[in-house]
């Protein structure tokens, strides 16, 4: 049984042409990409969910919304990212209650 993860993040990106394709490029999209690697099972118990950093939370205008559960990342060279996590939902139907 597998199990659904989402990441979310809203930042600037450049596009470079590189051969006959186009690339986004800067900080925030490796910010992105980082987010994949978490430990959001460990942390929280959640294991299907829904990872949005705060500044993606701000622009959705969701970052007092409850049903994140505080969390945040260190990534060399870009530091601390906070951001929110929410189950999106289990096969059993069961909500989900934070550690």
């Amino acid at each position: 049984m597998l199990d659904l993860k989402m990441f979310m993040h809203y930042g600037e990106y450049l596009v470079k042409q590189v051969g006959d394709t186009n690339e986004i490029i800067g900080s925030d999209v490796i910010t992105a990409h980082r987010m994949m690697k978490n430990d959001v099972k460990d942390k929280t118990g959640i294991h299907s969910y829904l990872l949005v950093t705060q500044t993606a939370l701000q622009k959705l205008g969701a970052e007092k919304d409850s049903k994140f559960v505080d969390y945040s990342l260190t990534f060399e060279h870009i530091g601390e990212v906070p951001m929110g996590v929410t189950q999106l939902g289990t096969s059993r139907g069961l909500t989900f209650q934070p550690r």
